[in-house]
């Protein structure tokens, strides 16, 4: 009624003052730079603009190739069997082409950090030392192990001069700050949630669905820890609350690292459902009519995708099995 969004509104506005209103990358660099040590920096860095983080990508390939490295034969090897085994008439502008996406690809999978010949031989069935029909196989895996491990070398030499020039991209604050299973970091960043649990009461996160997995690493315990508080409490307590927004079909920012998995995990929690709170789905829209909504429903209904000439069965499985699809409907108008 209008009486009660009256009394919310001037709650809110009563409030408001004592609200941080922030992207995730802010947020998490308000953080690293309060707790500098405990997050694994010298001192206080500062951030790393975008023509500074090209000039550290060319200078980390051009101290790739002006170390040792360069000067060995392993580099050699690993540059010819990238290329393989064709003479580069600009090597680093070669670098910079070839390893581009695979440096990307680390930024991105932290796990292959970890891929050998002989792990991604196991992976897909063939020995290292295949005899054709799947040398060629082998081939194309030699190559992509070559090519990782001149990315990791870059990667290394780009972190260095990051350490050095104390300036660094918004995904390093992130994966500074997040969760760690083992060691002294783990304690170091409990302590540090430690003091910022006391200081939200309230989380409400907008666009949940591209967020990376570092960026929720970074915040989970701590979204977690105010969510269970209202379990534990009386079932309608209001001192603290979690509430989260998102759409798993827009996600669409994985090239840069964003990803669904958080949404559908934290979908899964107790907390968002049954007697402690509320899983909310939202078919009807109030941005668009019905025509708009029927074009909508019908390119994108699982039906329709499945029947795509492609081969797209995968995607229409994902958005019944996921949840990701529900049939739109047009606002309600009167009569």
């Amino acid at each position: 009624s209008p009486a009660a969004f009256a009394r919310l509104l001037r709650a809110v506005v009563g409030v408001q003052d004592a609200g941080s209103i922030a992207t995730l990358d802010s947020f998490i660099l308000r953080v690293v730079r309060s707790f500098p040590l405990e997050t694994g920096f010298d001192e206080v860095p500062d951030v790393l603009d975008g023509f500074g983080e090209n000039r550290v990508a060319s200078d980390a390939f051009s101290a790739v190739l002006s170390g040792a490295d360069a000067e060995s034969g392993s580099f050699k090897e690993k540059f010819l069997g990238a290329r393989n085994n064709a003479n580069a008439r600009t090597v680093l502008s070669t670098l910079e082409h070839l390893l581009g996406p695979w440096i990307g690809f680390l930024d991105c999978h932290p796990e292959a950090w970890n891929w050998t010949l002989s792990s991604m031989c196991d992976a897909i069935g063939v020995a290292p030392d295949a005899p054709s029909p799947d040398d060629e196989i082998v081939k194309v895996l030699k190559a992509t192990e070559a090519k990782l491990a001149l990315a990791k070398l870059v990667v290394g030499a780009r972190q260095a001069t990051k350490r050095r020039i104390n300036k660094f991209s918004f995904d390093d604050f992130a994966a500074a700050l997040a969760e760690s299973e083992t060691g002294e970091k783990k304690f170091k960043l409990e302590a540090v949630r430690f003091r910022l649990d006391s200081m939200f009461a309230h989380w409400e996160l907008d666009e949940f669905q591209d967020t990376s997995e570092d960026q929720w690493k970074s915040i989970r315990r701590l979204v977690e820890e105010t969510a269970t508080d209202v379990t534990e409490a009386a079932p309608d307590a209001k001192e603290r609350s979690a509430t989260v927004v998102g759409d798993l079909k827009q996600s669409i920012y994985t090239w840069r690292g964003g990803t669904d998995a958080p949404f559908k995990e934290i979908m899964e929690w107790r907390q968002f459902s049954g007697e402690y709170g509320d899983n909310i789905s939202l078919p009807e829209s109030h941005r668009y009519g019905r025509h708009t909504v029927d074009f909508v429903n019908a390119v994108f209904s699982p039906e329709n995708v499945r029947a795509h000439e492609g081969n797209c069965h995968a995607a229409a499985d994902r958005w019944v099995d996921d949840n990701c699809w529900m049939i739109h409907k047009p606002p309600k108008t009167k009569d």
